[in-house]
């Protein structure tokens, strides 16, 4: 996984926002992830068409980080999401 690697989210997720965190579950596999504000921002931005670095840009002007403390966070997340079968990459 790189910047121009586009992430897909597996279709059969099921989201849904609790108490300011957004819960992402995989009904086929029972994996699921607890996210907070950051990742519930990332995960809005993949959209099959974004590449990592687009959206580490949006992050970057989002959140006012710096731009490769957001493109390491964004890659260790998508990693993450990628290991419990939540995306594709």
């Amino acid at each position: 996984m790189n910047g121009n690697t586009v992430p897909r989210a597996n279709p059969d997720i099921i989201c849904q926002n609790v108490n300011y965190e957004m819960v992402l579950v995989s009904p086929k596999s029972g994996h699921y992830q607890v996210i907070n504000q950051v990742g519930a921002t990332i995960w809005g931005l993949i959209d099959g068409k974004r590449t990592i670095s687009e959206i580490k840009r949006a992050l970057v002007n989002q959140y006012d980080i710096p731009a490769e403390q957001a493109l390491q966070d964004t890659l260790a997340f998508l990693t993450s999401l990628e290991t419990r079968g939540l995306i594709k990459a």
